[in-house]
C-alpha cells in the first residue's frame, strides 16, 4: 500500500481532476437547472400553462466539433464568465462544462506498480496511473441528476451539518453558491 499511495501523492492526476470536476461543475445541477429554466420562459400571453421542458430534453448531445470548440472556449474563456450571474445565451456552454465534470467524475483510475527492475532510473518507469472510461455523458443523464440531486438534498435535511475539508480547495477559486438546505 505504501507503493499505491505514494503514487497518487506524486502524479498530478488527481489534482488535475479535482480542479476540473469543480471548474467544469461551477454551477452544480442546481444551478444549471435554474438558468435552464430561465432561458425556456415563456410570456403568459403565449403559453400560459407550459414549464420549461425537462433539462436538456431539447438540446442534442455536443458533436467532436463542439467538444472542441467548447474546450478552446474552457481554456481561453472560462475564468472571465461571471459564474455567479450566468446568462442565459452562455446555457449551451454550462450544459457541456456539467457533461464533462461528470465524465471526469465517473471517470477510473488505473494504478500499475510492476516488481523492482534494477534497469529503471525511476519508479515513473515501472508504475503508472491513468484514466479511462472517459466516454462524454449524454446530455438526456441531466434529468436524471437534477432528480437525484433534489433527492439528496431532501435527505440531507434535518441532519447535523458536516464540513468538509479539502487542502486542495486553498488552490481553487471560490464557487459563486454555498451549499443551503432549502
Amino acid at each position: 500500500m505504501p507503493t499505491v499511495h505514494s503514487l497518487l501523492v506524486h502524479t498530478p492526476v488527481l489534482r488535475t481532476l479535482t480542479i476540473l470536476q469543480r471548474s467544469l461543475d461551477v454551477l452544480d445541477i442546481e444551478g444549471l437547472s435554474n438558468l435552464w429554466a430561465l432561458s425556456h420562459i415563456q410570456p403568459p400571453s403565449e403559453s400560459p400553462a407550459l414549464c420549461a421542458p425537462p433539462i436538456g430534453s431539447t438540446s442534442p448531445d455536443p458533436t467532436i466539433s463542439e467538444w472542441t470548440n467548447f474546450v478552446d472556449q474552457y481554456l481561453s474563456a472560462h475564468n472571465t464568465l461571471d459564474h455567479a450571474h450566468p446568462e442565459t445565451s452562455n446555457l449551451r456552454y454550462y450544459l457541456l462544462a456539467y457533461l464533462l465534470s461528470a465524465t471526469f467524475k465517473d471517470c477510473s483510475i488505473m494504478i500499475r506498480i510492476n516488481p523492482s527492475d534494477s534497469n529503471a532510473s525511476s519508479d515513473a518507469e515501472i508504475n503508472s496511473v491513468t484514466l479511462i472510461d472517459l466516454d462524454p455523458k449524454s446530455i438526456d443523464r441531466l434529468t436524471k441528476w437534477e432528480k437525484l440531486d433534489r433527492e439528496i438534498v431532501e435527505s440531507y435535511n434535518g441532519t447535523e451539518e458536516k464540513h468538509c475539508v479539502d487542502g486542495w480547495m486553498d488552490n481553487m477559486p471560490q464557487r459563486p453558491k454555498t451549499c443551503s438546505r432549502t
